[in-house]
């Protein structure tokens, strides 16, 4: 059986156009447009996001939150700003949430969610707006492919946080539009 490597266009429209929670929104767009992995995601704190009311240009991951302690820097899209701008005004300064430093808080708690809670939430959010079987590395899968239409492999190397370009070898799954592309730039 051959499994969904990546979400296509149109499921990506479709699920972010469904997204009205900015803990939702703000969870997926992490994964689909920063290529955060959810244990990265559920331990960062607001203040990588943003400062003084405004999204940061970029994320920077510190080591104790990454894989192998391998720290990186993540530009922010246009997208990922403007979901850091909804979770701050209507999420992180709700009273709730508004005792914890990180992004993805416990309600009434200074802890994050868990890992699988992520993990969960993403998955429930697959089922009720795809239809299907949604987990936070085949939205990092969509990450990297879309960035090798864009950019070498290298870069997407350092934005996934890989020490080994075999690694981020594994997340790329060129289509059959890709190929195509390729082949047209020969002559």
């Amino acid at each position: 059986m051959n499994a969904l490597k990546v979400l296509s266009e149109s499921q990506i429209h479709i699920l972010l156009h469904n997204l009205t929670a900015p803990k939702d929104r703000l969870l997926v767009l992490l994964c689909l447009e920063a290529g955060l992995r959810i244990g990265e995601a559920s331990q960062l704190l607001q203040t990588t996001l943003y400062r003084n009311g405004q999204p940061l240009e970029l994320i920077t991951l510190p080591p104790e939150i990454c894989k192998r302690s391998r720290p990186r820097a993540i530009p922010t899209s246009n997208r990922l700003k403007e979901a850091i701008q909804q979770a701050l005004d209507h999420y992180w300064l709700t009273l709730p949430c508004a005792l914890s430093p990180y992004a993805f808080p416990r309600p009434n708690s200074t802890t994050h969610l868990t890992t699988r809670q992520l993990y969960n939430t993403i998955i429930k959010l697959g089922a009720i707006h795809l239809n299907m079987h949604l987990n936070p590395h085949l939205l990092r899968h969509t990450f990297a492919t879309n960035l090798m239409r864009l950019c070498d492999i290298r870069t997407v190397q350092v934005l996934l946080g890989h020490k080994h370009i075999s690694s981020t070898q594994i997340y790329t799954h060129p289509n059959s539009v890709d190929l195509k592309a390729a082949i047209d730039k020969l002559g």
